[in-house]
């Protein structure tokens, strides 16, 4: 059991991969399927696009505000649709440095449809210094539709030994 922040883990709710980008495909090739749509925001991380249109979906972008580069939540929201499958959150994001504060990521997880799945991108949360900041943990119980990526590249040194991994619910985690 990993705790933190009062919230409690179950060691079958990780999924480890030779790196973030690996559990992104294995995310896409478990929930993606051909005429399914994706929802990303640019500038973002390439594999998102990349590993979801080899999976045969469509790739809608909802691209970052112009400019603040915040998350547009606003516009996400209303391009899901009846053929979104994956939502691409990324907080801090890479290249801009922004984040989703808790009162954003607070309004949007409570918006979005619960067959649809978040994932929520957290392998530069070391990097964010800020009292808003907020991770996926303390969201698993109330949204088992929630996915967040973790990495050992970016703080640890470890890139060279891709190593990456990811936490959400139990089911999620069987399935995947």
């Amino acid at each position: 059991l990993v705790e933190d922040f009062d919230h409690q883990l179950h060691i079958d709710q990780f999924i480890a991969a030779s790196s973030g980008s690996e559990i992104i495909d294995l995310l896409a090739r478990a929930f993606l399927r051909e005429g399914d749509e994706v929802l990303i925001s640019t500038p973002s991380f390439v594999p998102y696009n990349m590993f979801s249109a080899w999976s045969g979906a469509k790739v809608v972008d909802v691209p970052l505000k112009a400019n603040s580069y915040e998350l547009d939540t606003e516009g996400l929201l209303l391009a899901i649709n009846e053929r979104t499958r994956i939502i691409f959150l990324t907080s801090p994001n890479n290249p801009t440095g922004t984040y989703i504060s808790k009162a954003t990521l607070d309004s949007f997880l409570a918006q979005v449809p619960s067959d649809v799945l978040i994932v929520f991108d957290e392998v530069y949360r070391h990097f964010a210094d800020t009292d808003d900041y907020v991770t996926a943990l303390p969201y698993l119980k109330k949204y088992p539709n929630l996915v967040a990526i973790n990495s050992f590249s970016k703080t640890y040194g470890l890139a060279a030994m891709r190593v990456g991994y990811c936490y959400t619910s139990l089911e999620i985690a069987r399935y995947v």
